[in-house]
C-alpha cells in the first residue's frame, strides 16, 4: 500500500475510536423531563431578589434586623427574626428548613452571618441578599411600613 493511503486509514481509525470513546462518556438521558433545579445557598442582587418576591412563588423573606429597624419599613410580607436575640437559632430551628428563604439585613453582616447558622441547622435553599435592605430601598424597591 501506498504511505499516503496507510497514514489515511490510521487517521480514520483513530478519528473512529475517538468518537466512539468520546460517545460512550455521554450517558444517554433517563427521560426526557426536565429535573427541577437543585435548592442552592446563594447571594443575589436587589434586582434578583425582586424578581424571586415578585414571582409569585412560594418564598419566606427572612429579615434578620431588629424589631425596630423592621417597624420603620421592611419588604412586604416578611417575617422578622433579629438576628441579635439571644435565642435566635432556637427561633430559627421552628422554621421549616425545606423552604425556599430570601435572607437580608439591613447591609449584609448580619445577614451573612445568619446564613452560617442557617447552612448548620440544614437550610438548603436562601438566597441571600448580601448588599442588604439599604441597597433595596436605594433601588427604589417597595417597602411596607
Amino acid at each position: 500500500m501506498k504511505p499516503k493511503l496507510i497514514a489515511g486509514i490510521a487517521g480514520a481509525c483513530a478519528m473512529a475510536v475517538a468518537i466512539a470513546v468520546f460517545s460512550a462518556a455521554i450517558p444517554e438521558p433517563a427521560d426526557k423531563a426536565v429535573a427541577a433545579p437543585l435548592a442552592a445557598v446563594r447571594d443575589v442582587s436587589v434586582a434578583e431578589a425582586d424578581a424571586l418576591v415578585r414571582s409569585g412563588a412560594k418564598l419566606i423573606v427572612l429579615d434578620v434586623r431588629t424589631p425596630g429597624e423592621f417597624a420603620r419599613s421592611h419588604i412586604a410580607g416578611a417575617v422578622n427574626l433579629d438576628f441579635s436575640s439571644p435565642d435566635f437559632a432556637e427561633r430559627l430551628a421552628q422554621l421549616d428548613p425545606d423552604a425556599r428563604y430570601l435572607l437580608h439585613c439591613k447591609s449584609g453582616t448580619r445577614s451573612a452571618a445568619a446564613l452560617a447558622v442557617m447552612r448548620e441547622q440544614g437550610f438548603r435553599d436562601i438566597a441571600h441578599m448580601s448588599k442588604g435592605f439599604d441597597a433595596w430601598r436605594t433601588a427604589g424597591m417597595a417597602v411596607a411600613r
